[in-house]
């Protein structure tokens, strides 16, 4: 079983949308829709793993300029009530924070507070090989810092969620658990390993610079200067309606008895996940977070190359997968995903189409399901060299030119 806030790899969704309109669409033009044929074969690919997961409800948009634009809801945003998922709901967005968080520690790059290169034991003490760790392995997760959710940790980590969702955590709680404890995975800067704790351990150093939340430097540095109105790092386990329940069938254990019991997740402490997994946005702020991401908006040019040095991620060599400094690539994508136990998101840019794609579902996956996204997995996408998928994939037939 794995704790993970975000698999190694976008969802084959993501892939298979992005196939279907760079194969099906020819005339369309701007913001305005596909040509019939292409929504119907996105309407189908999008049934087809909601039916294959068992997910309740989904938000999905994609984007190319020049082509066409499609945004749609399907599916229900509450089981219990019946109500109907909407374009503008919030989720959980798991992992995707850590580009959050990311940017927040290169902008302070920027601003010369923090140094890239630094040891981690300049920022916090107590840290096992601290000093042999650097900042830009944190980011990239090639320190090998033993986090909290792995290892001896995990089923001692796991059985506390389970038993108390609620609990609000304190993340140095999370250092005590991991990296003070606990010597690395590896020696620092020899592999890669992703890394919850290592998150939790740059927003630790954001605060400690700057003096501030690191709540208060994304909504300062992030949300503020790009009108991001419905997303923040919450500080209480409720989310502002309107927004999709999240579920899963995940009780502490993966178990096969467990898999079409949909268990409403939604109000997690709301400290859990922080500077890893904790944040909540809508579409449309993903949307316009993908490309300011992907492009640097908000970092100087040379801290931009910086974060676009890419890993190669171990095993993700069919769909072409690096990590950068909080950020995936991924045969020509660039962004990232989460899967914070309750929810599935996705926000990636493609920068030759100029083309964003979002995609927001509310069922947590695993493994009983299939559904941990890793590079073995059958996917496709027509504008990125990746593997075929095999004729037992829902969506096959679906991804070619009629």
């Amino acid at each position: 079983m794995r704790t993970r806030l975000c698999r190694h790899l976008a969802p084959p969704l993501v892939m298979v949308l992005l196939l279907a309109t760079a194969l099906t669409c020819s005339s369309c033009g701007g913001e305005q829709p596909f040509a019939s044929a292409t929504v119907k074969k996105l309407n189908q690919l999008v049934d087809a793993i909601m039916k294959q997961a068992n997910i309740p409800g989904v938000v999905v948009g994609v984007w190319v300029p020049g082509e066409g634009a499609w945004v749609e809801a399907k599916g229900k945003a509450d089981v219990e009530t019946g109500e109907e998922m909407g374009t503008d709901y919030k989720f959980r967005i798991g992992s995707i924070t850590k580009t959050f968080t990311a940017t927040v520690v290169l902008q302070l790059v920027d601003e010369g507070r923090i140094g890239l290169d630094d040891p981690v034991s300049k920022y916090l003490e107590g840290i096992r090989r601290g000093e042999d760790m650097t900042v830009r392995q944190l980011l990239n997760h090639t320190s090998g810092m033993y986090s909290h959710d792995e290892g001896e940790n995990e089923a001692v980590f796991n059985a506390a969620i389970v038993a108390e969702p609620g609990r609000d955590w304190d993340p140095e709680e999370f250092m005590d658990m991991g990296p003070r404890s606990n010597d690395p995975f590896f020696e620092p800067g020899t592999e890669w390993r992703y890394s919850n704790g290592a998150y939790m351990a740059l927003g630790l150093i954001v605060e400690k610079v700057t003096g501030d939340t690191l709540e208060e430097q994304i909504e300062e540095k992030i949300i503020d200067p790009l009108g991001l109105e419905n997303t923040s790092l919450p500080d209480t386990a409720e989310i502002t309606p309107p927004f999709a329940h999240g579920y899963t069938t995940w009780t502490g254990a993966w178990e096969e008895k467990n898999r079409d019991r949909l268990i409403d997740w939604t109000e997690l402490g709301p400290g859990w996940a922080w500077a890893a997994g904790g944040m909540v946005s809508d579409m449309e702020d993903m949307k316009t977070w993908a490309k300011a991401l992907a492009t640097g908006e908000l970092l100087s040019e040379k801290t931009q190359e910086e974060r676009l040095e890419w890993i190669d991620v171990p095993g993700g060599e069919t769909l072409g997968a690096k990590y950068g400094l909080g950020i995936y690539y991924l045969g020509g994508l660039i962004g990232h995903d989460g899967d914070p136990l309750a929810y599935n998101c996705a926000t990636y840019y493609y920068p030759e189409q100029d083309a964003t794609i979002v995609v927001m579902y509310n069922k947590g996956m695993n493994e009983v399901d299939g559904q941990y996204f890793s590079a073995d997995m059958p996917t496709v996408m027509g504008i990125a060299t990746l593997t075929m998928p095999d004729e037992n994939w829902p969506w096959m037939g679906l991804t070619s030119n009629p």
